[in-house]
């Protein structure tokens, strides 16, 4: 996971912050309701809670189906566990996927073998709209069962009036979870090095909706799925969240904290072009083979094949 530094004052743009973007690694979905510990199980209204597979770095890979998984790039590419079932990374069939500048973006997919016996999830192919609830699934810590209070210097005090911030601290080990938010912001290009993502928010409220939700370091790669017309759609991957000045983000999930998540939307027709090319048998493919196939059924230098990515 990406983290974000901020002022405790306000949220600044999107574009701005980034010039403070940092990898770290990755965690998880840290909830509000209760103790933390109701959605470690999948939901009655189960979106694709077994579509969350874990790699074997500890980070997040989303299982979309035709034995591939999309995840963040400074993830890279490995096992993925899905179900208890350890599937190998198949070599070089890691593709990062391009922002409409040309720029390479945080954004990848690779293949597993042998193919997980799970049905594909249904793709968007619209961004989320400002106020969409949208349910997270990553692989994150337990966290302390109440709410801790902090001074503005993060010394823990007691949560009354005089509190600057409010949230949760890590208590536990990881396990896959879910939680839900709300989208705040859209369209949003979050850039990172040589990279550019586009990508939506949410913003981690203590006002917010049930199991209201944010990722913390860990979750990069996670899924996060909306339902549109009574389906459940894949909408984004998890990739770079906000932190406040001198918080430890690493084990604290604080009030007012951001998720941002790719658009699966804006790169659909990259990944259906991917997708599609599967008519190449052999496994491992040909690393040449299959760019120059993406080439041509995206019309240009959309896609960019990479045998490793840059880990966090």
């Amino acid at each position: 996971m990406l983290a974000v530094t901020r002022t405790a004052r306000a949220v600044r743009a999107a574009l701005f912050l980034c010039a403070f973007l940092h990898c770290l690694p990755a965690d998880a979905v840290v909830e509000s309701a209760g103790d933390g510990m109701g959605t470690t199980t999948p939901p009655s209204d189960d979106p694709g809670f077994d579509r969350l597979g874990v790699t074997s770095t500890g980070l997040c890979a989303v299982y979309i189906g035709k034995g591939w998984v999309l995840s963040a790039a400074h993830v890279g590419q490995h096992p993925v566990t899905l179900g208890g079932v350890t599937y190998q990374d198949v070599p070089n069939s890691l593709v990062q996927l391009r922002h409409q500048s040309a720029t390479l973006s945080d954004f990848v997919l690779f293949r597993l073998a042998p193919e997980p016996p799970l049905s594909p999830v249904a793709l968007s192919d619209a961004p989320p709209n400002v106020g969409d609830v949208v349910t997270m699934i990553g692989n994150a810590w337990d966290r302390a069962p109440g709410l801790t209070c902090w001074d503005s210097s993060w010394a823990g005090v007691t949560c009354d009036a005089s509190a600057r911030y409010r949230g949760y601290k890590s208590a536990g080990p990881f396990r896959v979870r879910w939680g839900r938010n709300q989208v705040n912001t859209v369209g949003v290009d979050i850039p990172y090095g040589d990279w550019l993502t586009h990508a939506f928010e949410v913003q981690f409220d203590q006002s917010g909706v049930t199991y209201e939700a944010q990722a913390v370091p860990g979750d990069s790669g996670g899924a996060v799925f909306l339902k549109r017309n009574g389906q459940w759609q894949l909408v984004g991957v998890m990739f770079v969240i906000t932190a406040f000045s001198g918080q430890d983000y690493y084990s604290s999930a604080v009030f007012g904290q951001s998720t941002y998540s790719v658009d699966i939307s804006y790169y659909r027709s990259q990944i259906d072009a991917i997708l599609s090319a599967q008519q190449i048998p052999a496994l491992p493919w040909n690393a040449a083979l299959l760019a120059g196939l993406a080439l041509a059924l995206t019309g240009g230098a959309a896609l960019t094949l990479r045998t490793r990515a840059r880990t966090s």
